[in-house]
């Protein structure tokens, strides 16, 4: 049985290595040739594919630097005709240099022979142009001087008071304006003083403004000694004076310059034969506490200073608040009293005068006051001394117009403050 297996698997099932070779070579490689063979061909149509496209590729790349000669050739030409248009250029310049050169020969010859031709002449004429120009120069920095001067003398009128020559109005404002900066950046105080001369137009109307002017350039003189070099005294117009301190450590340093300027115009002032006594009232304002600007401070000074007069001049004043009412009853006052004559306001009373021997009456003593519309009967102590300040009183002295009060009883009103 084995044997039988054996060789039937031999002969009908089993194939040796030549036999199978032998058997599968024609149909298995068939497939494997056609392919290499279309693989070959495709390579080598990509293989052209890719000739052709460096080919084109060469070709650009030709024409493009055949592209950048004509372009180098073109810009060579260009550089070519530029240079020609210079060489033009020099040329043509150096045409005209000679034509100049000619014409400035033309010229200097033509000068010589005119020198050559009139040389004294020429001589003389450049003398007299030479001195003449000199006397030009020479005026020219007189008038240069002139006006540099006239350029001061204006600064110093629109800055400085004639009469006095102290600092005016302008110039303190200024100076007031600088220090009040000074003041605020550092935390200190100032102050500032309005000085009003006292019965100053009784000295004008009896020996003439001559002597009133005189007056106040020795009153000016004194104020300037009576402060420090830091101080600004200054001439508001009239026989006003408006003082600086722009350095003060207590408002008592300025109590101690008011002091010091009342003791200087206590002594009597020696002008031609009379002997003139000068007092003044000063109002005195400390800032910040009496104002924050110039125009505040100016005002507290002056409001400070009516209230020095109105205490009996001679003195000064620190301002208070309470001082602003009675400025504004003042300044009411004022102007009421300007329009009272015409509206007859005025009235006399009558005080009798008696002989205390005899007991009978000798006579009436006129006593004036005014009806105010809203403030009704008012005293001569409220009104006369603003009349006096502001040149009404003697328009009322003098006015026929005044009507009789109520009676001689009447008059007994106010007999401490009378006015005749």
């Amino acid at each position: 049985m084995a044997m039988n297996n054996k060789d039937d698997g031999s002969a009908s099932g089993t194939v040796g290595p030549a036999q199978a070779d032998a058997s599968s070579h024609p149909k298995d490689k068939l497939p494997t040739v056609l392919e290499e063979s279309i693989a070959r061909r495709e390579k080598s149509v990509l293989d052209d594919e890719a000739a052709v496209l460096s080919r084109e590729k060469l070709v650009t790349a030709r024409e493009d630097t055949a592209n950048l000669r004509e372009i180098v050739s073109d810009r060579r030409e260009d550089a070519v005709l530029v240079r020609e248009g210079a060489t033009q250029a020099r040329e043509g310049e150096s045409n005209v240099r000679e034509e100049a050169a000619t014409s400035r020969e033309g010229e200097i010859r033509s000068a010589e022979e005119a020198l050559q031709a009139g040389a004294a002449d020429h001589i003389v004429m450049l003398q007299q142009a030479n001195a003449n120009l000199v006397i030009a120069s020479i005026e020219a920095h007189k008038q240069s001087e002139q006006a540099e001067a006239a350029k001061v003398q204006l600064h110093h009128l629109a800055h400085y008071d004639v009469l006095t020559d102290l600092p005016n109005r302008m110039l303190l404002q200024d100076r007031l304006g600088q220090a009040i900066e000074g003041a605020r950046r550092q935390g200190r105080q100032l102050a500032v003083m309005f000085l009003d001369l006292d019965h100053f137009k009784h000295i004008n109307d009896s020996l003439g403004h001559s002597v009133g002017d005189r007056l106040l350039r020795s009153i000016a003189q004194r104020l300037v000694a009576s402060v420090r070099h830091s101080d600004t005294v200054s001439r508001q117009g009239g026989d006003e004076f408006l003082l600086l301190l722009p350095f003060i450590e207590h408002a008592e340093d300025a109590a101690l310059t008011a002091q010091k300027m009342l003791a200087a115009l206590a002594l009597p002032h020696r002008i031609d034969a009379h002997e003139l006594h000068s007092s003044v009232s000063i109002g005195i304002s400390i800032y910040p506490g009496d104002g924050q600007d110039a125009e505040t401070l100016v005002k507290s000074a002056d409001t400070a200073m009516y209230h020095a007069k109105e205490h009996g001049r001679n003195n000064y004043k620190f301002f208070e608040p309470a001082m602003n009412a009675r400025a504004v009853q003042r300044q009411s006052i004022e102007a009421d009293l300007r329009g009272a004559l015409e509206r007859r306001e005025f009235v006399l009373h009558y005080q009798p005068k008696i002989n205390l021997r005899s007991g009978k009456m000798v006579g009436v003593e006129a006593l004036i006051r005014w009806e105010h519309p809203q403030l009704g009967l008012l005293l001569p102590a409220q009104f006369v001394s603003i009349a006096e300040d502001c040149g009404l009183i003697v328009p009322l002295g003098a006015a026929r117009s005044l009507s009789s009060g109520p009676g001689l009883a009447a008059g007994w009103l106010g007999a401490d403050h009378r006015r005749r």
